[in-house]
């Protein structure tokens, strides 16, 4: 059961979490500093009945590519625009199939943070 503050990392525990129906909010990128911040509402399992704000976090970031309709992004949001994600350690890249485009980062670290349980 995840409490706010839970975090999650490394590939193994973080392809464990289940992207499907995820909700995009925001995405941030720091270029001097190397970091990029994604806000997501995830189900914490197939029976939750809630999607809980979390924190996905990368750094070390040398690459970002995105592809992303922003219109239909935000048309399909409350079905959820993230279909699934994969999380690699070799090479150390992320991927996340929008409903419409993809995010691929490659980054030293990720991590995922539960902001609010609600």
């Amino acid at each position: 059961m995840w409490s706010a503050g839970t975090r999650l990392e490394g590939a193994k525990a973080l392809n464990a979490v289940e992207m499907h129906d995820a909700q995009l909010v925001s995405q941030t990128v720091d270029y001097e500093a190397g970091t990029a911040v994604l806000m997501l509402r995830v189900y914490e399992g197939g029976a939750a009945p809630k999607r809980r704000l979390c924190r996905l976090e990368f750094s070390g970031v040398e690459a970002i590519n995105q592809i992303a309709d922003l219109a239909l992004l935000k048309r399909n949001a409350s079905a959820g625009n993230i279909n699934a994600w994969r999380v690699h350690e070799r090479p150390r890249k992320t991927y996340i199939d929008l409903t419409e485009g993809c995010i691929e980062v490659a980054a030293r670290s990720v991590r995922l943070t539960v902001v609010e349980v609600g």
